[in-house]
């Protein structure tokens, strides 16, 4: 488990750390009662993380292959992201190989909100101070402009209920 045996660590480091700082004179009760207080607020916030990584680690997990098409042609580069609001700190991501297609593994297997991104890859970001675009090199995935709302959470249309195990999800975007 991730979080084992960091109570104990974040005890030490505290007292090794806050304690040592202070001089006999200023040990007072007063300073002892807020290092606990400190200690107390930092093991919650651990005991709150563990308990979410265990309700992560004992879902189910999912598997993703698909293609990504605009107006019926392949997106040629960019990322695809699965997201769900149950998963604090982020979500998953696959990249989009110059067919169109991507992968993405060990995702969890639940109701997702899909973002589909290629704005990294214009070459025209950044373009005003002298600079010319520039060509791809062969095999390099191309920009292929797409709608901004398939980039966004909050507004992209996109979702998938994905199954433990392979799942294909192939995105159709549209105007």
């Amino acid at each position: 488990m991730l979080f084992k045996n960091r109570k104990i660590y974040l005890k030490c480091f505290l007292m090794l750390s806050i304690l040592p700082g202070c001089s006999k004179d200023t040990k007072t009760i007063d300073e002892l009662r807020e290092v606990k207080e400190k200690v107390n607020v930092l093991e919650k916030k651990l005991n709150e993380m563990q308990k979410l990584e265990q309700k992560i680690s004992k879902k189910e997990r999912a598997n993703i292959s698909g293609k990504v098409t605009y107006k019926g042609a392949p997106v040629t580069g960019g990322v695809v992201g699965f997201f769900n609001p149950e998963w604090e700190g982020g979500g998953y991501s696959a990249i989009i190989n110059s067919d169109g297609t991507y992968r993405a593994s060990n995702v969890p297997a639940e109701e997702v909100t899909i973002t589909v991104e290629t704005e990294t890859l214009n070459p025209n970001i950044g373009i005003g101070a002298g600079l010319r675009p520039r060509k791809p090199a062969k095999n390099e995935s191309v920009y292929v402009k797409i709608p901004g709302k398939y980039a966004k959470i909050n507004t992209t249309t996109l979702t998938a209920n994905l199954k433990a195990g392979y799942n294909t999800v192939d995105l159709d975007l549209e105007d």
